[in-house]
């Protein structure tokens, strides 16, 4: 597909603005020259048509990087562009505010440092970097300026962040489609974004960020893979960072509940004494724990003089909710043993949690 609109373009983005499952195209041009918005037709074709209507196509600045994303977390895309000075730019980057359903309309914001500061920005992105669930903005300038960054102080909207790790496809995931449905307001509603290795004018970010508005729960989370492979997730809790490997039930032996515990937790095993039970030589118990966050789980257990004799989960990122697993103990002696469970809460703002139980084997 080529675009023949001849302008002097210099950045362009893919995002799906109007959350119809398809990615549209924004497009950065130099020379004080207007940009470009794209709406994708979707299946069969993918015509790109130009939405000359959009304040995001009647305005320009010597534009150079650009990046969608929802930086107020209401589930649609919200857009910041980089402006330079040079060929008549103001310097004042732009940022357009998404009006989400059902007709997907931008607004240009002019309040706030993000859109008043003056410098030759060339890039910008948006990431969580202070893990506090919402899209911070960074903007990098030419010419020896100090680059800008601006934190985002929220608005109380839920939201859920993803890294996707591949197993047959590449590692990061690059080329992955996630697809995520939530009950926003009251309405179904779908979005969708892709992990790709550069967007706008140098950008990259393989983390994934969805706004939710005042959805609890992701209803469906879909990943659809490089290597054809797909992975679907439902009842995923909002307001926690995951990483999904591919092919892989993040969640363990069961899904994490619907409504995460309130309270980090380790629970007795069950049976307690366990032994073979009809089953000679295969003595098994299981373990249930909460986790009120999505956590990197390790449950060890030790004999009595501290000795590890069985890891049953290293490092593993679990989703918030409730986790059971079995414990086959048929190569332990009779005797008293213990289990412990250290979970390292993937967002910043909650401590790590330590808890210790015994259970008896009997054989």
């Amino acid at each position: 597909m080529t675009l023949n609109d001849g302008r002097s373009t210099l950045g362009a983005s893919w995002g799906d603005y109007d959350n119809d499952g398809d990615l549209d195209l924004f497009v950065a041009n130099f020379l004080n020259q207007n940009n470009m918005l794209y709406q994708n037709s979707g299946a069969p074709n993918y015509i790109l048509t130009p939405v000359a209507s959009s304040i995001v196509a009647n305005d320009g600045g010597s534009s150079v990087g650009s990046a969608w994303g929802d930086y107020d977390n209401d589930g649609d895309l919200d857009l910041y562009v980089a402006n330079d000075i040079a060929a008549g730019g103001s310097g004042r980057n732009f940022l357009y505010e998404n009006s989400g359903p059902p007709n997907y309309t931008f607004t240009k914001i002019t309040a706030g440092e993000a859109v008043n500061d003056i410098a030759n920005s060339f890039g910008c992105n948006w990431a969580d970097y202070d893990r506090d669930g919402d899209l911070d903005l960074f903007a990098a300038n030419r010419l020896n300026q100090r680059n800008l960054l601006y934190r985002n102080e929220g608005n109380g909207n839920r939201w859920l962040a993803l890294k996707c790790a591949g197993t047959i496809s590449n590692r990061t995931g690059i080329g992955a489609k996630v697809r995520v449905k939530a009950t926003i307001n009251g309405a179904a509603r779908w979005q969708m974004q892709e992990i790709v290795p550069q967007s706008g004018y140098n950008n990259q970010n393989l983390h994934l960020h969805f706004g939710l508005g005042n959805a609890m729960t992701v209803d469906s989370l879909k990943i659809e893979w490089p290597s054809g492979a797909i992975d679907v997730l439902k009842n995923v809790p909002s307001n926690q960072f995951l990483i999904v490997m591919e092919g892989a039930n993040p969640t363990g032996v069961h899904e994490g509940a619907v409504s995460p515990p309130q309270d980090f937790g380790l629970e007795q095993n069950y049976p307690n004494p366990f032994s073979a039970n009809g089953a000679p030589g295969n003595p098994e118990t299981r373990i249930a724990f909460a986790l009120p966050v999505a956590s990197r789980v390790t449950l060890t257990v030790f004999d009595m003089t501290g000795r590890v004799v069985a890891e049953l989960l290293r490092g593993q990122q679990k989703f918030a909710g409730l986790h059971e697993i079995n414990f086959a103990a048929q190569n332990l002696a009779s005797g008293v043993y213990f289990y412990e469970l250290q979970a390292v809460p993937l967002h910043a703002l909650a401590s790590p949690f330590v808890a210790k139980k015994a259970m008896s084997i009997v054989k």
